[in-house]
This record gives C-alpha cells, sequence and structure tokens, in this order.
C-alpha cells in the first residue's frame, strides 16, 4: 500500500472508534446520573525515505477514551424501589 492510503486509514479508524463513543453518549444521555465519554488522540509522526530524502508523514493515533469526571444530572423518579427479599433454604427433615 502507498503510504497517503495508510494515513487515511489511521484517521478513518480514528473517526471510526469516536463514532462509536458519541453513539454511546447519545444513547446513554437520558440515563441518571451518566457521564459521558471522549475519545484522545495524536499525532505521529514517521520519517520515510533514504537518509538523505526523508520526508514527515502525519498519522493521526488514538490514544484511549477518557471520561467525563464531573457529576450526572440526577433526578428524583415516581418509581418506588423494590425491596430485596433474602430466601434462606429451609431445613428438611
Amino acid at each position: 500500500m502507498e503510504t497517503p492510503t495508510y494515513i487515511a486509514l489511521s484517521r478513518q479508524t480514528g473517526m471510526a472508534r469516536d463514532l462509536n463513543v458519541v453513539a454511546n453518549n447519545i444513547a446513554n444521555a437520558s440515563t441518571n446520573g451518566y457521564r459521558g465519554e471522549n475519545m484522545m488522540f495524536q499525532e505521529y509522526l514517521a520519517r520515510t525515505g533514504t537518509l538523505g530524502l526523508r520526508d514527515k508523514i502525519s498519522f493521526t493515533q488514538d490514544i484511549g477514551t477518557f471520561r467525563n469526571v464531573k457529576d450526572g444530572i440526577r433526578a428524583a423518579t415516581s418509581t418506588p424501589v423494590p425491596a430485596c427479599s433474602i430466601s434462606t433454604p429451609t431445613a428438611r427433615s
């Protein structure tokens, strides 16, 4: 493959992961107390060619996601909290 193809592919891969994070944020936006996530990108520089004729090539590299640390929005709901019942096994005679 040619180098421009690698550069475009690196950016497309990062954009696909970013789209997944955005879709997850949208899907959970109405969830009580949800904290959004964001992508972190950095530029990766590489040198190509022979010693006398080197070119710098800039790739996009996604290095991870980070979660918003602010408290999510909390709202009171009218749904009662279900009571938990603990059942213990009965002894058989």
